[in-house]
């Protein structure tokens, strides 16, 4: 599955600047380069904020990631 920067920042508990900033580095590829807007997996989003976050931050993307799997579930969609 694929997110929008947005999701991506939600999802990492980051700001989208912060999601933007780890593609610039190279810490974070896009699903294609040059598209628009970004889209990125799933699974490259949640290992960078397991390489990048704190254990208080682990806490936080818990919970985001609980608030955003409820939004799928609530349109029937799936991870």
């Amino acid at each position: 599955m694929t997110v929008t920067t947005d999701e991506a920042a939600e999802i990492a508990g980051v700001s989208p600047v912060t999601v933007r900033s780890w593609v610039l580095r190279g810490d974070l590829e896009p699903v294609r380069r040059g598209a628009k807007p970004l889209r990125f997996h799933y699974e490259d989003v949640a290992r960078v904020q397991r390489e990048k976050r704190s254990g208080a931050w682990v806490t936080r993307h818990a919970e985001a990631v609980a608030r955003w799997d409820a939004g799928l579930i609530a349109t029937g969609m799936q991870r």
